[in-house]
């Protein structure tokens, strides 16, 4: 029997996995972080989720700092290895926060057919974004924001601090867009 190299032709990628669903999750803390409380109200599901999540960020391949090009004059050379560290397990801990309570919304709202197809569809389609395992981008997340937006629309509460989180959410947006051109 021919054994093959695994990581030649790998037909998934976890990390790739991993940063679908920390961006996802990141998108919903932002938009509606009610849909979190699943971990703020169960002390021992959260403790499970961070050592999942530690656990997670080792599996991560090709670790990043996100806006590397705008953080650099900021971080000394020795600070990026941390910041890359740091990073991986905080993506990590908002992939395995977003599958879990995104699991615990959709099944809450689950009489709801609408809610239950666009809830199930973005989940679907950002797990789905493991089988990209060449040149990932958060760009195949981004597909699935209006299924993502439209099932966690009943967790959105209009309070006089939504618009500083979405102010934030577009700063960084506005960020990553900048540090994409001064990298290239």
């Amino acid at each position: 029997m021919r054994r093959v190299n695994a990581t030649s032709c790998a037909s998934h990628s976890l990390s790739n996995g991993i940063r679908s669903a920390g961006y996802a999750g990141a998108i919903i803390a932002l938009f509606a972080p009610e849909i979190y409380t699943v971990l703020i109200r169960s002390k021992s599901l959260a403790l499970a989720a961070a050592i999942v999540s530690i656990a997670l960020s080792f599996a991560i391949d090709r670790p990043t700092v996100p806006l590397a090009s705008l953080l650099r004059p900021i971080l000394s050379e020795t600070m990026i290895p941390i910041a890359r560290i740091a990073f991986n397990v905080l993506l990590s801990l908002m992939a395995v926060s977003f599958f879990v309570c995104w699991v615990s919304f959709i099944w809450r709202e689950r009489a709801d057919w609408f809610i239950r197809l666009c809830g199930c569809t973005a989940l679907l389609g950002i797990i789905s974004n493991a089988k990209i395992t060449h040149q990932f981008s958060s760009r195949y997340v981004f597909v699935f924001l209006p299924f993502l937006l439209l099932a966690a629309a009943p967790a959105v509460r209009s309070t006089w601090y939504q618009p500083v989180r979405l102010a934030i959410g577009a700063g960084i947006s506005l960020g990553a867009l900048v540090s994409y051109y001064l990298a290239g």
